[in-house]
């Protein structure tokens, strides 16, 4: 394993020094290194994705908050706080699983189902009382897991020593499938939190006109712009 830290800052009345230790498996940093090499590029740095998440959707913010990552075979979840990552754990579930979900249920061709998804996530953002009970019932078997990870995330969290009685005060949401119809509606209702998709290009400058593409694509981008703000945001 490779490994590397940062020293956490203090919290009030800790007598103990705070201490976030990252490991990774020496062959995933000699296989990014050879990609590196063979592509003619210099290798900076490596470094988790969940510090580039945390770069990118919560920046400065000293809350506590915890990002779900949303992808196409996986789901992260990560707790933050004073902006620093406390908790990561992964579950094998996400939008592969959904578009199979609705390939089923609708019995139309998996090529179509991508426009599927499009098509709801437009009507449920003008008719949300429409879309909710019928479209959630179909993605079940996916939100379930999150949900069901969402509250051990918590649970382990406030376990940990200085952490007592302390609970995330908003749910960040990125990653493709993050834009699932009222799919943040739900948790946050579920769980009494303020609960959004995560804009990771609220610390980037861009014309104006681009904004409605951006937003479109900014979920699969969280951590691609995490890394480019590297050495621009400490």
């Amino acid at each position: 394993m490779a490994l590397d830290y940062q020293i956490l800052p203090g919290q009030e009345g800790d007598k103990n020094q705070r201490v976030l230790v990252n490991a990774v498996p020496r062959l995933m940093v000699d296989f990014y290194s050879a990609v590196f090499q063979k592509a003619g590029l210099v290798l900076d740095s490596l470094e988790p994705e969940s510090t580039a998440l945390t770069r990118s959707l919560v920046g400065k913010d000293p809350a506590t908050c915890l990002i779900i990552d949303i992808g196409a075979e996986r789901t992260n979840f990560f707790i933050n706080d004073q902006g620093f990552p406390i908790t990561h754990h992964t579950i094998e579930t996400g939008g592969h699983k959904v578009d199979k979900l609705l390939q089923n249920a609708l019995g139309v061709d998996k090529n179509v189902v991508e426009q599927i998804k499009h098509d709801v996530s437009m009507y449920a953002q003008i008719f949300p009382e429409r879309t909710n009970g019928k479209f959630m019932e179909i993605i079940a078997p996916v939100v379930d897991p999150i949900i069901k990870e969402i509250e051990y995330s918590m649970d382990l969290f406030v376990s940990q020593s200085g952490y007592e009685n302390r609970r995330p005060e908003k749910i960040i949401l990125t990653g493709g499938a993050s834009l699932l119809p009222n799919l943040s509606e739900y948790i946050a209702n579920k769980f009494k939190l303020k609960c959004y998709v995560g804009d990771p290009w609220a610390r980037v400058v861009y014309q104006d006109a681009l904004k409605p593409v951006l937003n479109t694509i900014g979920p699969r981008m969280s951590v691609a712009i995490g890394l480019a703000l590297r050495n621009v945001i400490q």
